[in-house]
């Protein structure tokens, strides 16, 4: 969607692929991850065009969403 693939992005953020991974999986893995490496990955994703929402506000455009909904 933003055009890098998770090597660029870790690549980018300067991270191992097994941190990214740690923070695209379950809870537990990603509390192994440390706020200043969260934020590294966020700060590449919003340069790329990605813009975080918190709860209740809207998007400046058209876009994609995901629920607090459990996926399946």
């Amino acid at each position: 969607m933003l055009g890098i693939d998770q090597r660029e992005l870790c690549k980018l953020a300067r991270i191992s692929i097994v941190t990214l991974r740690r923070l695209e999986g379950p809870a537990e893995y990603a509390q192994l991850v440390s706020p200043e490496t969260a934020r590294k990955v966020k700060e590449v994703l919003e340069a790329h065009g990605l813009i975080f929402l918190n709860a209740g506000e809207t998007s400046p455009g058209t876009g994609v969403a995901i629920s607090n909904a459990k996926l399946l």
